[in-house]
């Protein structure tokens, strides 16, 4: 469960924890008060949570590489709004535990992401692109984005990826990496709408491709990356 207040954000990564499991705790402390250095303290005194200190601009991606599992970020003026609480009781807000965290627009269509469907992407990019340059990783990411917005296809991050037979990474099992942090990045770059294959909805190796479909289907629009060539049918 997330909870957002005006001057303080705890952001609840959609993870299901074991008993045994230590919560790790990312903390942004923008407030940097007597108060917010106490519930700092307090939060690493509670058994079984370690906390770490972390930045605004990696939060996201510490949450979707499964580094932390709790954002916690106190605003500025924490403080001073805390002493005033009579000015923000009202102003909670609770958000489920499946959070969208990025959306992808594209010609008008619009797709919701959650930092699970983050994961995932980049655990694909990495197992389908491994040994391929950048941008190479940011065009497999766009295909999976641009079969989600493709009414042929499912509609959801999570239902492109485990469609039978469209990834081999899913079909051998190297799905079941750790992604690098070039993947998140590369994963970012495409929901920010660079997408190098020109709206590709399939990609292959040509030199290593068994699939007898994807030898010989007619493609259009093709565009070699790496070793892989992208293309629409």
């Amino acid at each position: 469960m997330g909870i957002i207040a005006p001057a303080i954000v705890i952001v609840f990564f959609s993870f299901a924890f074991g008993k045994d499991m230590n919560y790790k705790i990312g903390i942004i402390d923008k407030d940097n008060s007597y108060i917010s250095k106490e519930i700092i303290d307090v939060i690493n005194d509670i058994e079984d949570v370690d906390i770490t200190h972390i930045s605004k601009d990696n939060y996201e991606i510490l949450l979707a590489s499964h580094q932390i599992q709790i954002a916690i970020i106190i605003e500025d003026n924490f403080s001073n709004n805390l002493l005033n609480l009579e000015n923000n009781r009202n102003n909670y807000i609770n958000l489920s535990d499946e959070e969208y965290v990025e959306v992808f627009k594209d010609n008008n269509q619009m797709l919701y992401l959650t930092q699970s469907d983050i994961y995932l992407m980049s655990q694909v990019v990495y197992a389908e692109s491994k040994g391929e340059p950048y941008e190479g990783k940011v065009a497999v990411a766009s295909v999976i984005l641009n079969r989600a917005l493709n009414t042929g296809f499912p509609n959801t991050v999570e239902g492109v990826i485990f469609q039978p037979r469209a990834f081999s990474c899913i079909v051998d099992g190297k799905i079941n990496v750790e992604p690098t942090q070039e993947c998140f990045d590369a994963v970012y770059d495409a929901l920010s709408g660079n997408d190098p294959t020109g709206d590709a909805v399939f990609f292959y190796n040509p030199d290593i491709a068994t699939c007898t479909w994807m030898q010989g289907v007619e493609k259009h629009n093709i565009i070699s990356i790496g070793q892989h060539l992208f293309f629409t049918l």
